[in-house]
């Protein structure tokens, strides 16, 4: 059911931890209560890390890369990016609980990319969200589960997304939100908890 290279993946520098102080900052700032205990998202593992080029079936591997590993050989994807995998939940307005797996790519600066990667339901493997380079540092989450789209009940609170105010869960790229719903910016939020673990800190 899931790609040959999640059962070999390596270890996250940091073990899980709990909700960075930063986003829990943020969002208190912008009127969320009851914090952590009432966060609508909970990672749930840390499934590891691997290199681009032991997932090259991902459906959202860039086009250029493509054409690159072709011409050059298996040994370009080697040093392009990292893939991180995680599993998360995301408890909507009414409690309903969304099982998500996601990987996402730390992409290139060299090669003008953003991140890519793919969200699923983690109980049945089906595709809830695509993410995309779009540009040089920059990518787009768009979410493609029909189902999602019509149960997730929003939040309607503001969800920080000011690249500025996160230093230690910082993204290396800038994100975009094609339909610009709350689901596609807790996939953001979700991604800032994960990467905030590849990080060693004393």
């Amino acid at each position: 059911m899931w790609p040959a290279c999640v059962s070999r993946l390596s270890p996250y520098p940091l073990p899980l931890q709990p909700l960075p102080k930063e986003i829990q900052t943020s969002f208190e700032e912008s009127g969320w209560q009851h914090l952590p205990e009432g966060f609508p998202i909970q990672m749930v593992s840390l499934l590891g890390m691997c290199s681009t080029d032991q997932y090259k079936e991902c459906p959202t591997l860039p086009e250029w890369h493509i054409e690159n590993a072709e011409s050059e050989g298996d040994d370009y994807l080697e040093e392009i990016g990292v893939y991180y995998w995680c599993d998360f939940d995301l408890k909507d307005k009414n409690g309903r609980l969304s099982s998500l797996r996601m990987v996402f790519n730390a992409g290139d600066a060299d090669c003008n990319d953003g991140t890519w990667g793919m969200v699923w339901d983690r109980n049945t493997a089906a595709p809830v969200a695509e993410l995309t380079s779009v540009g040089d540092c920059e990518g787009a989450i768009k979410l493609v589960s029909e189902s999602e789209k019509q149960s997730f009940q929003p939040y309607s609170l503001p969800i920080p997304d000011d690249h500025e105010l996160f230093d230690s869960c910082g993204l290396p790229f800038t994100l975009e939100y094609a339909s610009n719903s709350e689901f596609e910016k807790w996939i953001g939020v979700a991604m800032r908890w994960c990467i905030y673990h590849t990080h060693s800190r004393g």
